[in-house]
């Protein structure tokens, strides 16, 4: 068993089992997404991450190519291999971001505040960490994400002050909400493309 170092401002430790001693080392066992990001840097989109995954050291054969198809599966408005990185909207951003961080930076355990932020298609976040195998935390504050999840950990004055395991009931009101979000994300991306609803 491994241990995060401790390095946050409350000084806790986190114990890792099952995870390579170099990666923890290294600081690569945890990945992380902030709630707020820009990028500044004067790339394209794809020498940002092939920059990242030889930073990593990850095997040549990840193509950013595959990178950004899952990103803009995740995406709103899809993005371009050759497009800077700071002309980049925020959903675009945020969905590089998520994909960058399953496929790229490859950690097992994830951290990521407000995934729902910057128009990401939430849905089809959620089914793209999940089927990637982590153990994924999630801070929100949207109900939809709270339901779909297996446990909810409820926050306080620095720590964890109850845990939370979603009923069966819970899961179909999840259902019906997702049903309803559904919609009304169709009627977003209609009017987005310049429709009419009639």
């Amino acid at each position: 068993e491994r241990w995060w170092p401790g390095d946050s401002p409350t000084a806790r430790r986190v114990g890792l089992s099952g995870v390579a001693p170099e990666r923890v080392d290294a600081g690569f066992a945890v990945g992380r997404i902030s709630q707020t990001m820009q990028f500044f840097l004067d790339l394209t989109v794809a020498e940002f991450v092939a920059m990242h995954r030889d930073a990593r050291g990850v095997d040549g054969e990840l193509a950013p190519e595959s990178v950004i198809a899952a990103a803009n599966g995740l995406a709103g408005e899809p993005m371009r291999a050759d497009q800077p990185l700071a002309a980049l909207a925020g959903g675009q951003a945020r969905a590089l971001m998520v994909a960058d961080l399953v496929l790229v930076a490859d950690a097992p355990v994830l951290l990521i505040d407000e995934i729902e932020n910057a128009g990401i298609d939430r849905h089809a976040a959620l089914e793209f960490l999940v089927r990637r195998n982590r153990l994924v935390f999630l801070a929100t504050h949207d109900p939809l994400i709270a339901l779909r999840a297996d446990l909810r950990l409820i926050l306080g004055e620095g720590g964890i002050r109850r845990v939370i395991r979603t009923t069966e009931e819970e899961r179909q009101t999840a259902a019906r909400l997702e049903l309803a979000d559904r919609e009304v994300r169709d009627l977003r991306e209609r009017l987005r493309r310049g429709g009419a609803l009639a």
